[in-house]
């Protein structure tokens, strides 16, 4: 199968919708999910902090440095950087699950099927 169609950027409340495995390029209010959307779908700050118990906020360092000033990645020790951003929404290690969509897109946790 190929998708040509990326997805869509939604905004705050809204996840990209999918169908037969692919973006539709639409976005639906999370409220009117059927399910809860995975981490990794919701694409804004505040919606992944709503959902603290099972996914972690994830961002990036923007001008990191040592106290000497050079150059450093954001995860290294003794680095700091000047700001971040969100970068994504992930599950929370602790609370990974299996998840595949159905014909209509939804979400379904199939980590106990056998």
């Amino acid at each position: 199968m190929t998708c040509s169609t990326a997805a869509p950027k939604c905004a705050a409340g809204s996840v990209p919708l999918v169908s037969n495995g692919c973006y539709t390029g639409e976005c639906r209010s999370i409220d009117l999910c059927e399910s809860a959307p995975a981490c990794g779908d919701l694409q804004n700050e505040t919606d992944c902090l709503a959902r603290s118990a099972d996914c972690t906020a994830t961002y990036t360092g923007h001008n990191c440095h040592t106290s000497g000033g050079a150059s450093c990645t954001q995860n290294s020790s003794g680095c700091t950087c000047d700001s971040f951003t969100f970068a994504s929404c992930d599950p929370t290690p602790a609370n990974i699950v299996t998840t595949a969509r159905d014909g209509n897109g939804n979400l379904h946790n199939v980590s106990t099927l056998e």
